[in-house]
């Protein structure tokens, strides 16, 4: 069962609790008429970037479409992603678990994975046991950070109704630095009481695909360092030929561990989700793979 809240008429609609925050955060930054003008249909897929201007455009254009992806993942509506969707909706039930979240943007997929299952929650689809996610996040936009931090605040409040109780610390993370990795890394192991290390990495195969060698040992680093663990890694990426490319190093990294089994699906006909702000139909689709450690 799926509430009728976030799925009817085989569309998606996001959780109140994100559609509200999202629309004061814009009203905020000035940028609430742009993001309500904006037609997705057209959009050619901003990336985000460093600097001011590229992470306030990726807000505005991506926001929703990467929250839609990690919805449609998590709620599961075709029953096609079954391990994968149960898999996340047990890691976040009850316990304590640690979360790295990277590269972590503006905080679309994580609020969008929390806020869906506060949503089964509130709906008595889920149990509502208590959980404590203590999250870790990086980015390289230091605006991007100082937004996701305050969707953490504004956020917190309305999970602790269904007993999610979650605290977080943001880093500048340089994903081609591997001295930068180890910083962010030690922070998000220190939790030495958390029963499951979870990382969460979305919407980087853009940046990643056409320069691979720039990234490919920090993200064969955050592997190792997990390797011994209670883990798992989870990738969830736009439906594209950049998501394919990045897989392709995923996999050719991970051989090198053998206590990893992976968990793949594939969307081929994609979804359709309606934008909270301005009722427009759009189409979604996404790459999955949840690298989990077994042994």
């Amino acid at each position: 069962m799926i509430p009728k809240s976030v799925w009817k008429d085989n569309k998606l609609y996001q959780p109140e609790t994100l559609t509200s925050i999202f629309r004061e955060k814009s009203e905020d930054l000035g940028v609430l008429q742009q993001v309500i003008d904006f037609d997705g249909k057209q959009s050619k897929g901003a990336i985000g970037g460093q600097d001011e201007s590229e992470t306030i455009r990726h807000f505005i254009e991506r926001f929703f479409a990467s929250a839609a992806r990690v919805q449609f993942v998590v709620i599961d509506p075709h029953k096609t992603l079954n391990d994968i969707s149960n898999d996340i909706k047990a890691s976040f039930g009850s316990g304590n678990i640690s979360v790295l979240d990277i590269p972590c943007g503006t905080g679309a997929s994580i609020l969008s994975l929390l806020c869906n299952i506060r949503e089964m929650r509130v709906h008595k689809l889920l149990p509502c046991l208590p959980v404590h996610i203590s999250i870790t996040a990086g980015d390289y936009s230091e605006t991007a950070l100082e937004i996701y931090a305050d969707f953490i605040i504004k956020i917190k409040p309305y999970l602790e109704e269904v007993n999610i109780f979650i605290d977080c610390n943001t880093h500048m993370w340089n994903a081609k630095n591997v001295s930068s990795t180890d910083e962010i890394m030690n922070i998000f192991l220190e939790k030495k009481e958390s029963e499951e290390y979870y990382i969460f990495m979305s919407a980087f195969s853009g940046e990643v695909a056409n320069n691979i060698n720039d990234y490919e040992d920090s993200i064969s680093y955050i592997q190792a360092r997990v390797s011994n663990l209670n883990s798992c890694i989870l990738h969830i990426e736009p439906e594209s030929n950049n998501a394919e490319k990045f897989y392709k190093l995923l996999l050719k990294l991970i051989k090198k561990f053998i206590c990893y089994i992976v968990l793949e699906e594939k969307s081929d006909k994609g979804f359709l989700w309606i934008h909270p702000l301005n009722n427009k139909e759009i189409k979604g689709g996404y790459y999955i793979k949840l690298f989990k450690r077994y042994g």
